[in-house]
């Protein structure tokens, strides 16, 4: 599977990132406000390109102060991953509950992309109007299911029409191919509500 981080607004500048309160995310070395990627360095647990500011690459760079496999990606450190067995474990578990506890639902080719967010399938309303959903517990990452074969970050940012941090697209163990589902984390639960009502066009 591949997780790719998503910047809201990219600055014209990288400067900009220091002086702006409203950045995305941190430098994942030294925490301060961030987000342009730069260089070739990935997350050594998820693969994921990793938010380094331009002081922390600089010394990495001349040796002054090395980036350790310690420095993951936000989503790493906050779900305590530190390998990639244990993601794999954890995208596996993930999975298979979600199937064993969604079983009885049943798309049809043709059905519209579904999303889960509270454990309960929001239902598709065509015609009614963008209305946050209820997210009591604070829920921030959706799994959505039944994307076209050939959607890529662009359409999906776009359909969720909210700021996404993360996206985690999963594949067939075996071919490898995608099949129509992936996580995504967003920013926070409001995002994530609203992320909802835009697919589905849900009320509350």
């Amino acid at each position: 599977s591949h997780i790719l981080p998503i910047n809201g607004e990219s600055p014209k500048k990288e400067e900009s990132c220091q002086e702006n309160n409203n950045v995305l995310g941190v430098c994942e070395a030294c925490t301060k406000p961030w987000d342009v990627l730069r260089g070739k360095r990935r997350c050594p647990t998820c693969g994921v390109p990793s938010l380094i500011c331009r002081d922390c690459a600089e010394a990495d760079r001349t040796g002054k102060r090395k980036l350790s496999r310690d420095v993951r990606c936000d989503l790493c450190v906050k779900e305590g991953i530190q390998s990639k067995t244990e993601i794999k474990e954890k995208e596996q578990r993930e999975l298979l509950a979600y199937q064993s506890k969604h079983a009885n639902v049943s798309l049809s080719p043709n059905a519209g992309t579904d999303v889960m967010m509270d454990g309960s399938k929001q239902e598709w309303q065509q015609d009614r109007p963008v209305v946050a959903v209820k997210n009591p517990e604070g829920i921030t990452r959706l799994f959505i299911k039944n994307l076209h074969s050939d959607t890529d970050e662009a359409r999906l940012v776009e359909l969720l029409d909210q700021k996404v941090t993360h996206i985690q697209w999963l594949t067939d163990r075996q071919t490898g191919q995608f099949y129509g589902t992936a996580f995504c984390e967003m920013a926070s639960k409001d995002d994530a509500a609203h992320a909802v009502a835009n697919l589905h066009k849900q009320t509350v």
